[in-house]
């Protein structure tokens, strides 16, 4: 009895090891990286409001003046925006009111508004298909940097994805 079951279990070692190791396969293939870089398809970023595609968000995302640069797959920037007391405006993605950024968006740590807008922190708490629009309080220019994969979370239900930068006019 004990000369069966040890035939059989050296049989099933035997038969495991060949379906493990035969197929032809090297250690090379086994274990082998795709070497193709990956690469994150870019977005459309724009800003659209009262003086931006007259809030057509797929106006926006057509238009060169409101459409933001890619600096890199992390990072977008619209530069030396003019706005004026009584604009506002928000950011889109896509083209559509789907993906949108306001007020609740704002990294407050890097950003320097300098009273641009009217409110502060804690202010507004609009859910993520309504977000709220900044509203100017002061004329000057505006350089907005747009962060789509900042997983930083410094308040509940803040995304901080814009950085927002106000040199007031002269």
């Amino acid at each position: 009895m004990f000369k069966k079951v040890l035939t059989l279990v050296v049989a099933t070692l035997t038969l495991g090891l060949a379906a493990c190791g035969g197929g032809g396969n090297s250690d090379d293939d086994m274990f082998s990286q795709n070497s193709d870089s990956f690469e994150v398809a870019p977005l459309t970023v724009s800003i659209v409001g009262s003086k931006w595609a007259n809030w057509d968000p797929a106006a926006s995302a057509v238009d060169e003046s409101c459409v933001f640069t890619r600096l890199d797959s992390s990072l977008y920037r619209i530069e030396d925006v003019e706005v004026a007391t009584g604009d506002e405006f928000k950011v889109i993605q896509g083209g559509s009111w789907a993906e949108q950024y306001g007020f609740e968006d704002i990294n407050w740590d890097d950003s320097q508004i300098n009273g641009m807008i009217e409110g502060k922190l804690g202010d507004h708490t609009e859910g993520t298909n309504s977000r709220t629009n900044f509203k100017i309080v002061a004329d000057g220019t505006v350089t907005i940097e747009f962060r789509p994969y900042n997983f930083e979370t410094p308040l509940e239900g803040c995304s901080a994805k814009l950085t927002v930068l106000f040199t007031p006019a002269a």
